[in-house]
């Protein structure tokens, strides 16, 4: 069973990437699913601080950026072989595929059918109300800082991630549909 660690909004505070290892090393996830608001400033040092600490507890990465993260940053994060904007990519029986923080409108509705979406921006509360034959089986979403939410609706099933500026964050077993918000610091 695939137990996956959610985070959001780190903003390129030293601290998170302690709170990260803690979390790393007391609940043993193998993926990480990074929501956006990465950097602040386009903090690139703090971005490659990050990458290291994914390689050396050897798991699968899966981020995006949101909207602290300025360009210069996004086209760094863009380059990162855990980037999932605009790209999809394998976790076991899963697709995952993500939409960075962008202007640009993007139609990825022939994409997200079935998929794991994660975003930065959660989506819009009317679109999760309705049902929609392309939706994601699952959309991860952080931004709001202090919501942890995760609800099945008609489409899709939404997690939003709090911030680990506060030690917050989530794990996600895809296979049941299982989500335990929790606290670290």
């Amino acid at each position: 069973m695939k137990k996956l660690l959610l985070i959001s909004d780190l903003h390129g505070q030293g601290i998170t990437l302690i709170y990260l290892q803690k979390i790393i090393d007391r609940e043993k996830p193998e993926s990480v699913i990074i929501c956006g608001d990465i950097t602040t400033g386009g903090d690139i040092l703090f971005f490659e601080q990050l990458e290291k600490i994914i390689e050396k507890n050897r798991l699968a990465g899966f981020l995006v950026w949101g909207n602290s993260d300025v360009p210069y940053a996004n086209q760094y994060i863009n380059k990162s072989k855990y980037c999932v904007h605009l790209k999809e990519k394998k976790l076991g029986d899963f697709k995952i595929f993500g939409v960075g923080e962008t202007d640009n409108p993007v139609d990825i509705s022939a994409k997200i059918k079935g998929r794991i979406l994660i975003t930065h921006q959660p989506p819009p509360k009317l679109m999760l109300l309705k049902k929609y034959g392309n939706a994601p089986l699952f959309h991860i979403s952080g931004h709001l800082h202090t919501v942890k939410t995760a609800r099945q609706y008609p489409s899709t099933f939404h997690i939003s991630v709090p911030t680990l500026q506060n030690g917050d964050y989530a794990i996600f077993y895809p296979e049941r549909k299982n989500v335990k918000f929790s606290r670290i610091g």
